[in-house]
């Protein structure tokens, strides 16, 4: 290969500076946040579990009745895929930029943050719906 290909290269514009810096600020901190987040929703999670556990033992009568059991098993189920479900979207979508290609910044951030807004709300609607069942079977007719 003894061809040589020529090229011109234009210096960086002041927005080009912008972008790029932009785009290695938002590489820098996702790492960070999607840990805090889904540290954060992994804890409620697991703390949603050990309430519905310390339910069934102080509040529910021995034997428990079936459809205690399998409310609280549903209980359990729920906020176990609360938990995933908002690490999962903490840690699933990563932005699609690169240093070099960082024209659409705002309609990638725009589309990453719509998919973690609907992953987050399955999430609490996931504890939602546990919470209610564990309410229900609490304050119900054998609590």
């Amino acid at each position: 290969m003894t061809e040589i290909i020529e090229a011109e290269s234009a210096p960086l514009t002041e927005g080009d500076k912008l972008r790029r810096e932009l785009a290695k600020d938002l590489i820098q901190s996702q790492t960070k946040r999607h840990a805090e987040f889904a540290r954060h929703m992994t804890t409620v999670s697991f703390g949603a579990v050990g309430v519905v556990l310390g339910l069934k033992e102080k509040w529910v009568a021995d034997p428990a009745p079936s459809y205690a059991v399998i409310g609280l098993g549903v209980a359990i189920a729920l906020f176990l895929l609360a938990g995933g479900v908002s690490a999962f979207a903490a840690s699933a979508f990563l932005h699609r930029i690169t240093l070099s290609d960082y024209g659409e910044i705002e309609i990638e951030l725009n589309r990453v943050a719509q998919r973690r807004v609907r992953l987050t709300r399955a999430a609490f609607a996931f504890v939602a719906a546990g919470a209610a069942i564990t309410a229900g079977i609490a304050l119900g007719p054998a609590g």
